[in-house]
């Protein structure tokens, strides 16, 4: 189990609590994650005491969060999560619909005082790397001098910036209603802006070969 305390202090890919299912023993991602948590196949690719991929049943708050194919449909921002907890044997049979873990997202519910967080967090700049093929085309020589301004010109601009906000409390309507120690509420929200640039390469006809008449 990993309660929000421990998840708020651990670096956490693209803002989603999925990442960090793999820290249950027997757990092991079967692909490289790369994405935010929008991306459901992603956040599901998991494989659990050996059973295959999509033998997960998927939880929020005890009720059935499972989506096409064994994935799960939603990922809960991290500032509305209480709780994740995994169990990959002996659990109850109430949840027992798949071969393999079951993994049920705890909510946070609010409380008698208003409480809330605000975050915000940034990828960009030098401290993101290229990928193999722009560093193979950047420092072959037989493609030009190493220059900074050759390197400039091929590094895709990057930029990821991620906001999240959650906020909670007492249901409270002055002189109607007060839900102090009774009725409370909570609110999340996660924001994405990205900008990522694929470098990509093409085989072209050099400027001999469209200007031949041979075929």
């Amino acid at each position: 189990m990993i309660d929000s305390r421990q998840f708020a202090s651990m670096p956490m890919r693209s803002g989603s609590i999925a990442w960090l299912y793999s820290m249950a023993p027997a757990t092991v991602w079967t692909s490289r994650p790369y994405d935010g948590p929008w991306n459901i196949d992603q956040s599901s690719d998991l494989s659990v005491a050996g059973a295959r991929r999509g033998g997960i049943d998927f939880n929020v708050d005890g009720v059935s969060n499972n989506s096409y194919n064994g994935a799960t449909a939603y990922v809960p921002p991290p500032d509305m999560v209480a709780e994740v907890r995994i169990d990959i044997a002996s659990y109850d049979a109430a949840v027992g619909h798949t071969s393999g873990a079951s993994i049920n997202v705890s909510l946070k519910s609010g409380g008698n005082a208003f409480h809330g967080t605000l975050g915000a967090a940034v990828a960009s700049g030098p401290m993101l790397t290229r990928n193999f093929f722009t560093n193979r085309f950047i420092f072959d020589p037989t493609t030009g001098p190493i220059t900074p301004e050759k390197i400039k010109a091929n590094t895709p601009s990057l930029r990821w910036l991620r906001y999240s906000a959650a906020v909670g409390g007492p249901v409270y309507v002055p002189k109607l209603y007060d839900g102090r120690n009774k009725t409370f509420w909570m609110f999340g929200y996660q924001s994405h802006n990205r900008r990522r640039p694929n470098a990509t390469q093409h085989s072209v006809p050099t400027l001999e070969g469209v200007e031949s008449d041979e075929i």
